[in-house]
């Protein structure tokens, strides 16, 4: 008998499982691609919630009476922590990097008025702006996350399951 296939989100993650046959002999094997659960990154999900609480706070983060360093710290705390909500449970490849720093970069060159018509490098802006790479915040929250599981000692679930 066949089961049909369920899609979830969970922590910023599309969750699909795979149609599971219960007629098949070999459902003990752990192997079995049938039985595992692809859990498939949704980064972009992320991005777009970054967006929507960057639109949210337009009125703060595109005032040109702020001082520049309190529109970026503005960002830093509100839009950042929606953009990597959930990072401890990426693989982050080359091109999922790209991507956040890429919509990081673009949310600083709003709030400092520059456009890709300035020609101003991005090495310029992260100076300009002081602001910290998405990519390494979201490799070192996944390293503590690893370090916290690390020193779990009464079994629970979540270290069984991550060790």
């Amino acid at each position: 008998m066949k089961r049909g296939i369920e899609n979830w989100s969970w922590k910023g993650h599309s969750v699909l499982n795979h149609v599971i046959d219960d007629d098949d002999d070999d459902d003990d094997d752990d192997t079995n691609p049938r039985r595992a659960i692809l859990a498939v990154t949704n980064i972009s999900r992320r991005i777009s919630l970054a967006w929507k609480a960057f639109w949210t706070l337009k009125f703060i983060i595109q005032e040109k009476t702020l001082s520049r360093k309190l529109r970026v710290e503005i960002l830093e705390t509100c839009v950042t922590p929606v953009l990597l909500y959930g990072c401890q449970t990426w693989s982050l490849t080359a091109k999922l990097r790209n991507s956040l720093q890429i919509c990081q970069r673009k949310m600083l060159r709003r709030i400092l008025g520059l456009s890709l018509r300035d020609r101003v490098p991005n090495e310029v802006l992260q100076k300009m702006s002081e602001i910290k790479d998405p990519a390494l915040q979201a490799t070192n929250t996944k390293w503590k996350w690893g370090g916290h599981v690390a020193r779990l000692r009464d079994g629970r679930w979540t270290q069984k399951v991550t060790l």
